[in-house]
C-alpha cells in the first residue's frame, strides 16, 4: 500500500513539474507593465527582463532609418507638416523654416542684383537702376509676405543677425526684453524700408504727396509696433538723440551734462527741432527756412535751460558752424565772449530773414529792400565789433551766412 501511494506522490511531482516548466515557456510568458526594454547596441544580444525571466537572444533587432529627404520639400507648408509629424519642435521648425527661407531669398536677390548691363549711361542707367531698385524692393516685401504666411512672424533675419553685434542697436532699444527688441526692430525696418521706397520711386525729385506718403507710413509703423505709449516715446527719443548727433561721450562731457540733462535737452529737441519730422516732410529743396526757424527755436531753449556758459559747450560740441567760429576766434585772439556775441548775432539775423520772407502780406520788392537793409545792418554791427580787417577773414572762413541774408 506504502509503495503505491509513493508511486502516485513521484507520478504527481512530475505532472506538476511538466505543466510548470510548459507554463514558464518564454513565448507563453505575459509581459508585466513594469517590464524595461535595454539595449546595448543594434547588433549586441537583446536582454530581456520579466518577472525574474531573463532570455538572451543574438538576434539584431530591426533599425528605422532615417532620411533628411524624406521630409525636406520645396513645398513649405508640406515641409512644416512633415516636420511636425516627426515631432519636431515648434521653436526648431521656425528656425529652421526661417533660415531656409532667408536662404532662398538671399539666393534670388543675388541673381537679381548680378542682371545689370555694363554699357548703360545717362537715362537709360538711371531708369534701369530705378527697375532693379523696385524689384529689389517687390522681393522683400514677398519675402516678408512669406514669412508672415508661414510662421505668423514679424521677425527680419538682418535685424536678428545685427541686434548682438551693433552697438547701435543696443543703445536704441535695449530698454526692452530681447525678443521684444528684435520685433519691435524688425517691424521698424520694414517700414523704414517702405519710406526709403518712396525716395527710391520719386528718383530724388519728392512732392508734397510723397511727403506725406511717408508721413503715413511712420503712423502706421507706430500703430503696428504695438509697444505701449511710454515705451514708444523712450524709442523715439533714442531715435532724436542718436540721429541728431546729440549723443556722444565727448560732446556731452564738453557740455558737461548729467543724462537727465540730456533726455530734457533731447525732448527740446523732439518739440522744435525733431530730425525724423524733417527727413518725412522734407519733399523739396526750399524748405531751409522753416527748418532753420525750428533750428533757432531749439537753441533759444536749450540756452535758457543750460545757461549761457555750459550753452556754448553744447554749441560747440554740436554745432559746427559754431565750432569753425571758435577755431577762427582762437587762432585770431579774440575773446570768447565776442565769439558768444558774433552767433547772437547771426541768430538774430537769420531768423529776421527767414520771417521777413514768410511774410507774404509784403510786395515781394518791399520784402528785397528788406532783407538788403537786413544784410547791411549786420555786416555794420559784425565790422564793429571784428574791425574791417577781421571782418574780411571771417567772412572769406565761416560768414558765407552773411551773403544769404539779402536773397529774396
Amino acid at each position: 500500500m506504502k509503495r503505491c501511494v509513493s508511486a502516485i506522490s513521484i507520478g504527481l511531482n512530475f505532472v506538476l513539474i511538466g505543466v510548470l516548466l510548459f507554463c514558464l515557456k518564454p513565448s507563453s510568458i505575459p509581459v508585466a507593465p513594469e517590464s524595461r526594454l535595454k539595449i546595448e547596441s543594434a547588433s549586441a544580444p537583446a536582454v530581456v527582463q520579466t518577472n525574474n525571466v531573463i532570455d538572451v537572444s543574438n538576434a539584431p533587432l530591426p533599425v528605422t532609418k532615417f532620411h533628411w529627404h524624406d521630409i525636406e520639400s520645396e513645398d513649405y507648408p508640406a515641409y512644416i507638416a512633415n516636420l511636425r509629424a516627426v515631432r519636431c519642435p515648434e521653436k526648431t521648425i521656425f528656425g529652421i523654416l526661417f533660415a531656409d527661407i532667408e536662404k532662398l531669398f538671399a539666393e534670388r536677390k543675388k541673381r537679381l542684383e548680378s542682371e545689370r548691363t555694363f554699357w548703360l549711361a545717362g537715362d537709360d542707367f538711371e531708369m534701369t537702376r530705378l527697375a532693379r531698385e523696385k524689384r529689389l524692393f517687390d522681393l522683400l516685401d514677398e519675402k516678408r509676405a512669406l514669412i508672415k504666411t508661414l510662421l505668423h512672424s514679424d521677425l527680419d533675419w538682418e535685424i536678428m543677425q545685427s541686434w548682438y553685434e551693433e552697438k547701435l542697436l543696443g543703445l536704441l532699444a535695449g530698454f526692452v526684453p530681447d525678443a521684444e527688441a528684435e520685433r519691435a526692430l524688425s517691424v521698424a525696418k520694414k517700414f523704414v524700408d517702405r519710406i526709403e521706397k518712396v525716395d527710391q520711386n520719386s528718383g530724388g525729385l519728392l512732392i508734397p504727396e510723397d511727403a506725406e506718403e511717408k508721413n503715413k507710413r511712420y503712423a502706421e509703423m507706430k500703430s503696428v509696433l504695438g509697444l505701449a505709449s511710454a515705451d514708444l516715446e523712450e524709442g523715439e527719443l533714442r531715435m532724436i538723440c542718436l540721429f541728431g548727433n546729440l549723443f556722444s561721450n565727448d560732446a556731452t562731457k564738453e557740455s558737461n551734462l548729467t543724462g537727465q540733462e540730456l533726455r530734457q535737452i533731447t525732448q527740446l529737441k523732439q518739440r522744435f527741432d525733431n530730425p525724423l519730422e524733417h527727413e518725412l516732410l522734407k519733399y523739396d529743396g526750399n524748405d531751409s527756412g522753416p527748418e532753420e526757424l525750428s533750428k533757432q527755436k531749439f537753441f533759444e531753449e536749450v540756452k535758457s535751460f543750460l545757461g549761457e556758459v555750459r550753452f556754448q559747450r553744447f554749441l560747440r560740441a554740436h554745432d559746427r558752424g559754431f565750432e569753425q567760429l571758435c577755431n577762427l576766434a582762437e587762432e585770431n585772439g579774440l575773446r570768447p565772449q565776442i565769439t558768444m556775441a558774433l552767433f547772437e548775432v547771426q541768430s538774430a539775423a537769420t531768423l529776421a530773414a527767414l520771417q521777413m520772407r514768410e511774410d507774404t502780406a509784403l510786395p515781394r520788392k518791399e520784402r528785397w529792400l528788406q532783407l538788403q537793409a537786413i544784410e547791411q545792418s549786420t555786416r555794420e554791427a559784425i565790422e564793429q565789433m571784428l574791425g574791417e580787417k577781421m571782418l574780411a577773414r571771417y567772412s572769406t572762413n565761416v560768414g558765407d551766412w552773411l551773403k544769404e541774408l539779402g536773397r529774396p
